[in-house]
């Protein structure tokens, strides 16, 4: 999907549910230990929904923390997911929300 194909109120609109969603999933990674199975199945369906909308470095970034959470290191998984949040912070803010 590309965003030339919707009209500025529907983008507006799926970026707005998009925002929704990622603050109650980066409300789960806050509230206690890692549940890596749920990071790798959260950050998949994050890469689809950050793609859709543009947000092409978001993306690119979850599906580094997906991969991390399969298979690395706790101390490099966190850090994965310190500049997570860093790059929506910066994307969020890019974006004027």
């Amino acid at each position: 999907m590309c965003s030339s194909d919707l009209g500025a109120e529907r983008m507006d609109a799926l970026k707005a549910t998009f925002w929704t969603t990622w603050a109650g999933f980066v409300a789960g990674i806050d509230r206690g230990s890692l549940d890596r199975r749920r990071l790798v199945s959260d950050t998949h369906d994050t890469v689809s929904h950050a793609g859709n909308v543009g947000y092409r470095r978001l993306a690119d970034i979850c599906r580094e923390v997906s991969h991390f959470a399969r298979d690395e290191a706790a101390a490099d998984l966190l850090k994965r997911i310190d500049r997570m949040r860093e790059v929506a912070d910066e994307t969020r803010r890019a974006d004027g929300r």
